[in-house]
């Protein structure tokens, strides 16, 4: 991404993905982070048999930029997620790479967790992985049922905790949004 983040950028985004009630999403995090997932650049560097080209079919050279945000499959899928943000929470994230895959943002850690933006991100951020090496990517359905998944996980840890209240906070909008709804599996 050719981003420089100040120490303090860079501190308030560990925090972020630090302070997790699932420890799947701080694994998700940290291996974004630390580009830890092998793409079609680094496997060919790697091995010289395989092409370096992106598996998606779209031509491109598939390094970890591309897979994660620059192909355009991917950024259709960005896309959405974005449009869907804006819907559900009224946040205008804006289609920015340090946004969507850093948590690269301008508020304080509370508010950005409480305004949901952070576990919708997550949950986009989760399925890539899940697609890795295929020619599709995510669609609208599967990063529903991801939130949804996060959603059930929030609740069972806050029921644990007695603060339904503070679940209740952060989940409002989404459980207002009627997304929850539209994908439910059965």
């Amino acid at each position: 991404m050719e981003v420089v983040l100040d120490e303090d950028k860079q501190k308030k985004i560990f925090r972020l993905i630090h302070k997790n009630v699932s420890m799947r999403e701080v694994e998700i995090n940290y291996k974004c982070l630390t580009r830890w997932h092998i793409t079609p650049s680094i496997e060919h560097k790697m091995s010289g048999e395989n092409s370096k080209m992106c598996w998606r079919g779209c031509g491109e050279m598939g390094t970890v930029f591309h897979i994660w945000w620059e192909c355009p499959k991917i950024q259709a899928f960005w896309k959405t997620i974005v449009k869907l943000i804006k819907i559900i929470t009224g946040n205008d994230i804006g289609l920015d790479p340090t946004i969507c895959l850093l948590h690269n943002v301008e508020t304080s850690v509370n508010k950005y967790k409480e305004s949901g933006v952070w576990y919708y991100l997550n949950a986009a951020k989760g399925l890539i992985p899940k697609f890795w090496q295929k020619t599709e990517v995510p669609k609208e359905e599967d990063w529903v049922n991801r939130v949804n998944q996060i959603g059930r996980m929030e609740k069972l840890y806050h029921m644990q905790e007695d603060r339904m209240r503070v679940y209740y906070m952060k989940w409002e909008k989404w459980e207002k949004s009627g997304l929850k709804e539209k994908y439910r599996k059965l």
